[in-house]
């Protein structure tokens, strides 16, 4: 499955899985990542960043999304922000505010644990994934990319 957006995805909620494995419904990270990035400014990539080991030691160098979504290891600490960035002068791509090309999404961490996903209300998110057991994280995805980086931040 090559999605085009969220149509091709389920709209209930669905059991989640450990470690990427068991759960109802189970999509790649490219295909999540084409999800989220369907309209990208002439140019600029998303950025993907994953580690193996302890995230708090560092080590969060950012990739081209479309170069290493297919790649990325389930048994990584894989991580993606939610704006595209245009490579600098010397063609490298880093996720920096110098850079940014726009914002796609807004993602909201530790639903269920920190925040209770009744404070939501009938709200509903473009998709919400179990993290851990009782912790979700969801996304809002813009129908529209913003481009203007003041009002992104």
């Amino acid at each position: 499955m090559t999605p085009t957006d969220l149509t091709d995805f389920p709209t209930e909620p669905l059991e989640a899985g450990k470690a990427g494995k068991g759960g109802g419904y189970q999509i790649t990270n490219a295909e999540f990542v084409a999800a989220v990035f369907t309209v990208l400014p002439g140019g600029a990539y998303a950025a993907v960043c994953s580690m193996a080991g302890d995230p708090g030691q560092g080590g969060w160098a950012a990739s081209r999304a479309d170069q290493m979504a297919g790649n990325l290891s389930a048994s990584h600490n894989n991580y993606i922000g939610c704006s595209s960035f245009f490579p600098g002068n010397d063609g490298a791509l880093m996720a920096r505010k110098t850079q940014f090309a726009a914002c796609h999404f807004l993602m909201l961490d530790d639903l269920g644990t920190k925040v209770p996903l009744e404070r939501l209300g009938s709200f509903e998110l473009s998709w919400l994934i179990e993290t851990s057991p009782g912790n979700h994280q969801g996304g809002i995805i813009f129908a529209e990319p913003l481009t203007d980086g003041a009002v992104a931040e």
